[in-house]
């Protein structure tokens, strides 16, 4: 059986409640079912490993970083959208509220499923009782 490979989008590997939550997801998944991959769409460059990329590697994590300077950087929907296709995940996660266009593009051009985690908001009680019941 093929596994099912899974990209994490992350901003960078600094220690942080989104990174921590993205290595819990990783870390949890069957590793007979799924592969695992994360990429940092805005990490610096640096001669230092830092210490969250550290952690993915060491949890069997497959980490990349795209080195971004900003995420509304053109290029960035470019670069990921090439990491996307070489990579060829069948599921994209996403923790970020602040690349959630990029990301959703470069994961449709490549036929890949992206799913949004948003937390931290308070979404539900913003939506206007039609809203809500639209997203049902």
């Amino acid at each position: 059986m093929r596994r099912i490979k899974v990209c994490q989008v992350i901003n960078a590997y600094a220690v942080g409640g989104a990174e921590t939550v993205a290595l819990d997801v990783a870390r949890g998944l069957d590793p007979a079912r799924f592969e695992s991959l994360a990429v940092a769409a805005v990490e610096p460059r640096s001669a230092e490993t830092p210490e969250m990329l550290r952690r993915f590697r060491e949890a069997g994590v497959e980490a990349h970083s795209l080195h971004h300077r900003r995420f509304g950087d053109p290029r960035a929907l470019l670069g990921l959208t090439a990491f996307f296709r070489r990579h060829r995940p069948d599921i994209v996660l996403l923790g970020l509220v602040n690349f959630g266009p990029v990301a959703w593009a470069a994961a449709r051009a490549c036929g890949a499923r992206l799913v949004q985690n948003v937390y931290g908001y308070e979404v539900w009680s913003a939506l206007t009782a039609p809203r809500r019941m639209a997203l049902y």
